[in-house]
């Protein structure tokens, strides 16, 4: 099976520079990326157009977030539920007021500060959704500006950490690891960088087994993509029930060793959304089997981890708690992390 991800269409109204920093998520684009249900729904007028009793789930897990939602009516009959299907199974439904003069856009801001961790899933008659975003809270901050406490550098490596004049953490020279004392399995991070060089490579692993040098799963740092020319990636599958390998799909994309925002080694990311010299955000949102990321708030990866259980993700599922780290490269590293901040979720409520 060959698909491909070489275009993205971004066709709502662009998250601004400073929301995508802040770390901003945008759930909507033309090809329903992320939403594994979706019913009824007609991509149309700059969004989604639902005619009548349209759904829509998306796939990934969140906690207590900020949201906004567009969208334009088309007369008295339009109605709109945004559902928190929490993750351990109940509901919470909380109806959008509604504009109903045809065609007019009206922005929402639904209350999920106190949600447990959960997913979005949209119940709408007779109107466009333009755009859903959520902006995750966190918690947890794992940088801390002034020093490397909460921290270990993997001895005998040759990258060198520091905190920088500016009170982010920065890296330089590889290979090398700093790996967090903190752990976790299930949560959303959120990472603000910035590669000081063309093309530079690095990454951050997570559920990482504490001790061990990069023995983890990866989000890909690499901001070379060849707008034009794609190439194939092999994506192995796995029968969720049996663990049994399935045919692998082939994707194709422009990005280059996966690209920013892939899960390494495993799904290659969508689209080219951040650019060395410049700071950007990737979020990063695990959940059991399932994970996702965003870069500058376009979601980049959806991927479900169906390889039988090992304690090692680089040969199987983790499922553990783990580390985080934050990887040196090789010789031309040189990156500042600016910030690096996780919401927990709740691992007991795993589906």
């Amino acid at each position: 099976m060959l698909m491909s991800c070489i275009l993205i269409s971004v066709f709502m109204q662009p998250l601004s520079e400073k929301e995508a920093i802040d770390g901003w998520l945008e759930l909507i684009d033309k090809d329903g990326f992320g939403w594994p249900v979706r019913n009824g729904w007609m991509t149309a007028e700059g969004g989604w157009r639902a005619g009548k009793n349209c759904t829509a789930r998306h796939g990934a897990v969140m906690g207590p977030c900020k949201a906004e939602v567009r969208m334009k009516a088309f007369g008295d009959t339009a109605s709109l539920a945004l559902r928190w299907i929490a993750t351990d199974g109940k509901v919470q439904v909380l109806e959008a007021p509604i504009n109903a003069k045809a065609g007019a856009e009206s922005k929402w801001e639904p209350d999920l500060s106190r949600v447990t961790p959960g997913s979005i899933e949209l119940a709408a008659t007779d109107l466009v959704v333009t755009s859903v975003r959520i902006l995750p809270t966190v918690k947890e901050r794992l940088i801390n500006g002034k020093d490397l406490s909460g921290w270990t550098i993997f001895p005998d490596k040759k990258s060198r950490y520091s905190i920088a004049a500016g009170g982010w953490l920065h890296v330089e020279d590889g290979p090398g690891d700093i790996q967090s004392d903190f752990q976790a399995a299930d949560f959303v991070a959120r990472l603000t960088l910035r590669t000081n060089g063309k093309h530079l490579n690095s990454g951050l692993f997570f559920r990482a087994i504490p001790g061990q040098f990069t023995q983890a799963y990866e989000a890909q740092i690499r901001n070379q993509f060849t707008p034009g020319e794609s190439r194939e990636y092999k994506v192995d599958r796995f029968d969720p029930a049996t663990g049994a390998p399935w045919t692998p799909i082939v994707f194709r994309s422009e990005a280059v060793d996966f690209g920013t925002g892939a899960i390494y080694r495993r799904v290659p990311a969508r689209s080219q959304t951040a650019s060395d010299g410049s700071w950007f955000t990737m979020t990063v949102a695990t959940h059991g089997r399932r994970f996702a990321t965003w870069v500058n708030g376009i979601q980049q990866v959806d991927w479900i981890d169906n390889r039988p259980a090992n304690d090692n993700p680089r040969q199987g599922y983790r499922a553990a708690k783990g580390a985080f780290s934050l990887q040196g490269h090789d010789p031309t590293t040189n990156i500042d992390f600016r910030s690096l901040n996780i919401q927990v979720l709740d691992s007991s409520t795993r589906r």
